[in-house]
């Protein structure tokens, strides 16, 4: 998130190319820039929040999100499906892809849901 207007105050660091490398992937990560993340880790870690574990739960959440719309094609699929089969056409030729991506979305999603699960325990 950008801060509009910008900060006004600036702290200077020097990291070496694998800290950049790190930062700039975790800034990507959390949709920030480098700059902006840093000062974000900053001041989060100053204030005793956790970072790493709300860059964490916005992953959890993207792959939920999609694993969602992985089952939304798959309810729509049934069901024109289950209307071939009703017309006697039989089973459209793509119906086992269907269950292949479906039965992936549906794995992706109880992934998602049990680490969700396991970091509230801890």
């Amino acid at each position: 998130m950008h801060q509009r207007p910008g900060r006004k105050r600036t702290l200077l660091i020097r990291l070496d190319e694998a800290e950049h490398a790190t930062v700039a992937e975790g800034a990507r990560r959390a949709g920030l820039t480098p700059a902006g993340f840093a000062a974000t880790a900053a001041v989060r870690t100053a204030q005793g929040i956790d970072l790493a574990a709300d860059i964490t739960w916005r992953e959890a959440l993207h792959e939920l999100i999609q694993a969602r719309t992985q089952i939304r094609r798959y309810a729509v699929n049934v069901n024109q499906i289950t209307a071939a089969l009703n017309d006697g056409v039989g089973a459209p030729p793509w119906t086992q892809h269907a269950i292949l991506t479906t039965t992936a979305a549906v794995h992706r999603l109880d992934t998602a849901a049990a680490a969700a699960l396991m970091r509230r325990r801890t």
